[in-house]
């Protein structure tokens, strides 16, 4: 098989899927989603991967959120202290927390970390086999 066959036979990305973010994601995940869909490395994003682009960028949306809540407040926000008096640790930042833990699994997936690209890049398509 040529070069120029098996790229043929790899997915390509469909444009038209990333021009505009889904209407259901707030501006601040419109602006994560517009942010990759920008500086995303050449054939990473396919048709494909619109809906776990979308997962990730509410995900991102919410940390940028929350992160702005947390500056805003400051210090103080990491802890709060309980009715009964007692300090722990806000919600805002075990809300952090899970924000990043779960972008961090599409971002493994999608792509966007550097060793994953490294791995996308190792394993490049192959062609299905024909029988004759």
């Amino acid at each position: 098989m040529t070069e120029h066959q098996l790229h043929a036979t790899e997915m390509k990305p469909r444009e038209d899927t990333w021009s505009t973010p889904p209407e259901s994601l707030s501006d601040s995940a419109k602006a994560a989603w517009a942010y990759v869909v920008h500086h995303a490395p050449p054939d990473v994003l396919h048709a494909l991967d619109a809906a776990v682009l979308e997962r990730w960028a509410k995900c991102a949306g919410r940390y940028r959120e929350t992160a702005a809540q947390l500056s805003q407040a400051g210090i103080s926000a990491f802890l709060i202290r309980t009715p009964s008096g007692e300090v722990q640790c806000s919600p805002l930042r075990d809300r952090m927390r899970t924000l990043s833990e779960k972008m961090r699994s599409y971002e493994i997936q999608m792509g966007f970390t550097p060793m994953a690209r490294r791995r996308m890049s190792a394993h490049p398509a192959t062609p299905s086999r024909q029988t004759s």
